[in-house]
């Protein structure tokens, strides 16, 4: 049906409007004609090109239902709306635009007649229409320039049908300034700051005096009125009479307009509507909180830009203290159109403090519906990201459904209007190289991704759907509710009000970043964004602190579920984000130094700002964001860079608030002897119990006296020299040794290599050693022995070098089990003296007893505390334990401490430590050979060892487990752990023969998402659903699959198989052009240019750690990618991972987790019964079906398997039971999938079972006592029998001769 074809319904196209992104019509039906009928308005609708459709017809009275317009004239409208599929009950008005809507004929569209919103009578509705007011006020405020001058009048009927006179167009202006009714329009003007919930009243009439004589009484209907609308303050101006400027004041309508102090924030946004200033072109403000005269300052000598000050009299250049400096943010932002589909938005036209080492593009943007965007061009960005923050998050969760926000997040990824699929988005990301995250803070909500560049349109507008239309279906929100949140049974309209209520364009912050150029980034952040509905400033509004008198003054005593003591001391202070650009500490008189000195070095850190990688720039841009309180010219800096003075003022009032009677104090502990926990948090069931503070803890002689807290002395570390190494004699372009780093020396006490730095420009630097002694993780004890000397080394650096994080540097030292560790970046000039200082104190190191006795107790505590560990901890533990040697159990760990370890025996062991040793060690950065040379003589001089003969040196291992089925199950030491977990890693091959592994990585490319799909997502197995290639560090490359939830391991591990099998056709259905894309974003990435000295030499660290030495590993793997055919990754599939077609050398280890609280099979279960048995009695009993015996399980299912009919009546026979559920094909349950399992005999059970010679091991393991299953799958019993049976694979070879460039002389 045309428009034009419309007249036959007596209904006239009245006009269009774009606005959001959505293009919406009015359609108006004559007056005095019959109105169109439903049916005839939703064929309208659905014919229409438009996304929304609205008929108004006018009428004569006052409406009965639904809302209507109003124009000058006092003529009224009825207003109903249709979409494409079917009317909406509450519209939205923001289709119509920001400016006027004339609804009267074609002819009189040019008048630029306001329009008056009339509240419909309609019952339970006028509140949510209410709302919709609300935000057309918000969303239809002018821009506040200097060229808009538009005198907005808003008018609004309350529900209930008040005859009250002031209740119609100047309901809010008359009740605050109690001005009589005839007041004319033109000498009012009133203006909604919507980021700041602030009404602004212009009265061009009302003298100063009035104004500040002037205590307006609030009437009942207006308070509803304004609270209705959200209005925190509302501010009066008038005309000052000897400045010209503004005289203002502000009142809060929620405490009966009493007198409030000025909004700071919305001071800026004030504007001049009576022409120009004549004196010092300045406004003069009231401050009414403390009576002091401010001035908004529009150009001054002393000020670029306009600034908020305190007059302390005199000159304002002068004697002018600065208090918040900003600018009228709104003037800077110009509108401007996108370049393809010329779409509005506002670009922010100042200066943007920018570090003078970030060579990026960057643009701060704000679209139409209020949504701020910082969109970031990097020609190198190797991948693109996004990130979009939303100002909403736990504290606005229902106190009926908390955790509403965080099920909220999990929901919007599960299919939008325009991508109904539920794994759309996770499989597009996960096709392109991407990843992707959320997060649920306390006051915002986090989205996240980053892609190829190529895909990152497509990932973008996938993104934006998640608040365009997001589709919240109630089976995907049953199916999330079993997997994170039981208590939200029944809750989609929850879930769809809390996303309709909070989610709001305003309160979203995006950030963008790719190799894109700003017009493209720009173009697809508007044209896709702009659509996101917004419903107004629906954050979190804080009346007052959480932390309140109430809860002041109190002690928390509460249950710890490890054996730890925690003391936490609370302090409530006042929000510091406007004080962004300050450092909280105390800065006066002789401590002025300290706060220098910590300013400097983030002055420092952001002059030489160092590149992060796409993601994370684009997550803490879109988080700093959320700060209204931040200036657009800081956004780059924000966080990086501080003022190089205090405001001791500031400092001051903020340290007024760490008193000893303003704070709670939280004491945590597995046992309280002294104290009864007689109550408990509900969900978690925590013990707890609260009383009153001892009046001694909440006095000042309570703290006077301590002398723990005191100021550090100067930082030795604080870097004076910033010049650069010369590196004009490194050629880059060559295949110099510069893109490698360089053996320089080669002996048998050290192996060092140096690599000096021309890419980055930066004075930084980076030092990595290990120092392997002849005794370290040899036997439990001297790997116990070793932990106390690393954590009692630690302590004792910590304390020493206090300095090193303020004077911009990192450094640690710790022990992987095999050799003491040293790894040091950040600046490079102190960075000498910082390795002089670590190598002095771990060689002359004296042991304290009190130092041994706390680390000794905190290592017990560790070791004990592992018990608690969840089931993926534990399994992966227990995979380390058994493929790699040297390592030890914590139980066995923990029976050395309790019974062999002493102080003398540890004392014994620190002295002879460093008697024999080899170094390793690299140099990179801004460093020059010379440098290089002199730091590993002093770390050997100072070492002062014999040297370490190779045979005596200690490597891990990895165990050369023979080809066939493994199986390790254990019951999980936590008698409290709700939750169990299968993991299955499955070898693929040598990494030497890199056939195999490469094309295995395009599968990983997309395995992780289909695992997660099937599993995590449709079966709600668990909450913790991981799939993912590994290589081991001998370069072996495995598949591991890993589930935990609350479902049994066994019934895990039959859907793990099950998924393995099915995968296969989904690389069947893999295009050539398909795999070429995969190939191309894999390469990409594996190429990937480091973006700091500190990463790149932490890359090339790992190669020389190793032992592979292999440097141009990556470059060798993208050619073999680029080789990599269909036939290539379904021949790897089928010959490593399949088990149904896998080759002789299939090896594969299943790791079952089961809790105490879950019914769990014994070693005689394992041996007798297969698989899918044990896996159906454990559903069975989950489901509550049936408690019998695995032998009678075993019999039903075998009746079943023989077509044998069971009678249905009798239900008290468990056979029955199991036919009836068999038969049931509605049946969703865990225990019907498990029940056709076992019917069935799938595939791989009956290959297992019959094909088990293929798999037999070069080893009998029955004579080291272990057993089979029915399956074939070897039972591993004492680990280390079992390794000592397999033994171990050889150490890498060096992918080449190794040569020094000097010998050792």
């Amino acid at each position: 049906m045309s428009l034009a074809e419309i007249s036959h319904y007596t209904v006239q196209l009245f006009g269009t409007n774009r606005y959001d992104g959505v293009t919406t019509s009015i359609f108006k039906v004559r007056k005095g004609e019959t109105p169109i009928d439903t049916p005839k308005m939703l064929e309208l609708s659905v014919q229409s090109k438009y996304q929304y459709n609205m008929f108004v017809t006018q009428m004569d009275g006052d409406p009965n239902t639904g809302p209507a317009y109003e124009d000058c004239g006092g003529h009224r409208y009825l207003l109903r709306c249709f979409s494409r599929t079917n009317e909406i009950a509450v519209p939205p008005l923001w289709a119509f635009g920001a400016s006027p809507v004339v609804l009267q004929d074609a002819k009189q569209q040019d008048a630029e007649q306001p329009v008056f919103i009339v509240e419909g009578h309609a019952g339970q509705q006028s509140a949510m229409r209410l709302t919709d007011v609300k935000g057309f006020i918000q969303r239809a405020t002018v821009p506040l320039d200097n060229q808009s001058h538009y005198h907005h009048k808003r008018a609004i009927s309350l529900p209930g049908g008040s005859a009250d006179p002031q209740v119609h167009e100047r309901i809010v202006l008359t009740n605050i300034l109690g001005r009589p009714q005839s007041r004319t329009w033109p000498d009012i003007q009133i203006e909604y700051i919507n980021s700041h919930r602030t009404f602004v009243i212009y009265d061009a009439k009302m003298t100063p005096d009035a104004l500040q004589a002037l205590k307006p009484t609030p009437a009942s209907l207006t308070r509803l009125a304004v609270e209705q609308l959200n209005i925190d303050t509302v501010v009066v101006c008038v005309q000052h009479s000897t400045t010209g400027g503004i005289f203002a004041r502000a009142f809060l309508p929620m405490q009966a307009y009493a007198a409030a102090a000025m909004p700071v924030a919305a001071l800026p946004y004030l504007r001049h509507p009576w022409g120009p200033v004549s004196v010092k072109n300045m406004f003069e403000i009231l401050w009414v909180s403390d009576n002091k005269t401010c001035r908004i300052i529009k150009s001054s000598s002393r000020f670029s830009d306009a600034c908020i000050a305190v007059d302390n009299g005199g000159d304002d250049a002068q004697n002018v203290e600065l208090l918040v400096r900003t600018t009228s943010n709104e003037t800077l932002f110009a509108q401007r159109q996108t370049t393809v589909s010329k779409l509005p938005y506002y670009e922010y036209t100042g200066s943007m403090e920018q570090s003078p080492n970030d060579h990026r593009q960057h643009r701060l943007i704000r679209l139409p519906n209020g949504m701020a965007a910082l969109c970031t061009y990097d020609p190198q960005a190797e991948s693109a990201a996004a990130s979009l923050s939303v100002n909403v998050a736990s504290l606005s969760d229902p106190p009926s459904f908390l955790g509403m926000a965080h099920f909220l997040e999990h929901m919007l990824f599960m299919g939008s209007d325009k991508y109904p699929a539920e794994d759309d988005y996770t499989e597009f990301l996960a096709n392109h190289s991407g990843s992707y995250n959320a997060a649920t803070r306390k006051d915002y909500t986090l989205y996240y991704f980053s892609v190829d560049n190529e895909a990152f349109e497509g990932a973008l507008d996938r993104l934006s759907w998640f608040f365009v239309h997001p589709l919240l279906k109630p089976d995907s929100v049953d199916r999330e509710v079993n997997a994170v949140a039981s208590e939200f049974k029944n809750s989609l309209h929850e879930v769809r009000k809390f996303y309709d209520t909070y989610y709001s364009a305003s309160i979203m912050k995006l950030a963008v970043i790719g190799n894109h150029t700003l017009d493209q980034l720009t173009e697809w952040a508007v044209s896709m964004f702009s659509a996101v509905e917004d419903k107004g400033d629906t954050s979190i509004k804080l009346d007052s602190h959480p932390v309140g008198p109430n809860e002041l003054g109190k002690v928390i005593f509460y249950e710890t579920l490890e054996d730890s003591n925690k003391i936490t001391l609370e302090f409530p202070v006042p929000n510091t984000e406007s004080k962004y650009r300050q450092l909280m500490l105390k800065a006066i008189g002789p401590q002025e130094w300290f706060y220098k000195e910590l300013s400097q070095i983030m002055n420092l850190d952001y002059q030489f700002y160092e590149r992060p990688d796409e993601k994370r720039w684009a997550v803490g841009s879109s988080i700093s964001l959320l700060n209204e309180a931040m200036l657009p010219e800081h956004v780059l800096s924000y966080g990086e860079i501080v003022d190089s003075t205090a405001n001791t003022k500031d400092v001051s009032d903020f340290l007024e608030h760490l008193n000893p009677s303003n704070y709670r104090l939280f004491v945590g502990s597995q046992k309280h002897s002294s104290v009864d926990l007689n109550e408990q948090t509900p969900f978690y069931n925590v013990s707890y119990h609260i009383e009153q503070l001892d009046p001694s803890l909440t006095t000042e002689q309570a703290i006077s006296s301590n002398e723990m807290f005191s100021f550090p002395k100067p930082n030795v570390f604080i870097p004076e020299n910033l010049q650069m190494s010369d590196t004009s004699n490194i050629d880059t372009d060559s295949d110099s040794s510069n893109k490698h780093p360089e053996l320089l020396k080669l002996s048998d006490k050290l192996e060092l290599w140096f690599k000096q730095d021309k890419e980055f420009h930066t004075p930084h630097g980076a030092v990595f050693i290990t120092i392997e002694p002849q005794h370290m993780s040899s036997t439990p004890l001297e790997s116990v022995l070793g932990l106390i000397y690393s954590m009692c080394i630690g302590s004792v650096l910590k304390k020493e070098l206090y300095g090193v994080g303020t004077g911009g540097m990192y450094y640690s030292v710790g022990t992987n089990g095999l050799s003491l560790n040293i790894d040091l970046d950040g600046f490079r000039e102190k960075m000498p003296l910082l390795l002089d200082m670590i190598m002095h104190r771990i060689t002359n190191f004296e042991l304290k007893r009190e130092d041994y006795e706390m680390y000794r107790l905190e290592l017990e505590k560790s070791f004990s505390q592992f018990q608690y560990s969840d089931a993926l901890r534990n399994m992966m533990m227990w995979h380390i334990l058994i493929t790699n040697s040297p390592v030890y159990h914590y139980k066995e760990r923990e029976h050395v401490l309790l019974n062999s370890v002493t102080f003398e025996k540890t004392q014994e062991y620190i002295a002879g430590f460093l008697k024999q040793t080899f170094v390793k060690m690299m140099v990179s950065g801004q460093f020059t050979e010379a440098e290089a040379l002199e730091m590993s003589d002093k770390v050997i001089n100072t070492i002062g060892s014999t040297h370490l003969e190779k045979e005596q040196m200690h490597n891990m291992y990895t165990v050369d487990i023979s080809p066939g089925s493994y199986m390790h199950s254990f019951v999980m030491s936590d008698e409290g752990a709700e939750n169990g977990g299968v993991s299955s890693t499955i070898y693929c091959g040598e990494g030497s023969d890199l056939n195999d592994t490469i094309a295995l990585m395009v599968i990983d490319s997309m395995l992780q998402s289909q695992f997660f799909e099937e599993l995590r997502t449709k079966e709600q197995l668990g909450y913790a659903v991981l799939a993912k290639l590994e290589e081991s560090s001998d370069g072996y490359s495995s598949v591991k699959f890993m589930i935990q939830g609350e479902h049994n391991p066994m019934y895990s591990k039959l859907r793990i198989d099950n998924f393995i099998r099915g995968f296969r056709s989904k690389l069947e259905g893999l295009s050539d052009d398909n795999i070429q894309e995969k190939i191309g974003t894999l390469s990409k990435a594996l190429l990937e240019k480091h973006k700091s000295i500190s990463e790149d030499a932490a890359e090339d660290w790992g190669h020389i750690e190793g032992g592979w030495y292999d440097f141009d590993s990556k470059h060798k793997m993208v050619e073999k990618l680029r080789l990599v055919t269909k036939e290539d990754i379904l021949g790897a599939w089928d010959r490593s991972i399949n088990p149904s077609t896998a080759a002789e050398n299939y090896t594969r280890i299943d790791y079952y987790a089961w809790p105490q609280k879950m019914w769990s099979p014994q070693s005689e279960d394992l041996v007798e019964y297969p698989e899918t048995i044990l896996a159906l009695h454990g559903c069975l009993k989950y489901d509550g079906i049936a408690s019998g015996e695995l032998a009678d399980v075993a019999e039903a299912v075998a009746l079943i398997q023989a077509g044998i009919e069971l009678s249905e009546d009798n239900t008290d026979s468990l056979a029955s039971r199991l036919y009836q559920l068999y038969n049931d094909s509605n049946s969703t349950l865990n225990s019907r999938t498990a029940l056709e399992m076992a019917v069935k005999q799938i595939e791989n059970d009956k290959r297992q079972t019959d094909t088990t010679a293929r798999y037999k091991s070069e080893n009998d393991y029955h004579e080291i006592g272990m057993r089979k299953t029915p399956e074939g799958t070897w039972m591993i019993g004492d680990i280390d029998t079992f390794k000592a049976a397999n033994g171990l694979h050889p150490l890498p070879e060096p992918a080449e001769e190794l040569v020094p460039k000097y010998s050792d002389v």
